[in-house]
């Protein structure tokens, strides 16, 4: 559920195939892919395919590599999620569920 890939010197070409990887993989939760030879069109890569993958909870990148927006934009999305995610699947299903009850009961049958 963890990946530690900091500083394995994984390039671009790999980053890209890392990123599109992403899109099919909802097992992972945390990846740290912090100093390797990244650029910024491997962030927005990241970036694109984390909008797919809802399960990445925690993205690491290298501001330096693929840039100061693009790391600001991953940071708040992973913020928005982390914020999503304090709500516990418990909470989800219960609302889901008052929600049918309200859809079953509004008067209207």
């Amino acid at each position: 559920r963890h990946l530690l890939l900091e500083g394995c010197l994984v390039g671009p070409e790999a980053g890209r195939a890392m990123a599109a990887a992403l899109a099919r993989n909802n097992a992972l939760v945390a990846l740290n892919v912090r100093d390797n030879h990244f650029d910024v069109g491997v962030g927005e890569e990241f970036l694109s395919h984390l909008s797919v993958n809802t399960a990445i909870l925690d993205l690491r990148l290298s501001r330096v590599e693929v840039g100061t927006d693009v790391c600001a934009d991953v940071a708040a999305l992973m913020k928005a999620r982390a914020t999503t995610r304090s709500m516990g699947t418990r909470d989800v299903r219960e609302q889901r569920a008052v929600g049918r009850f309200f859809e079953r009961n509004d008067g209207s049958g």
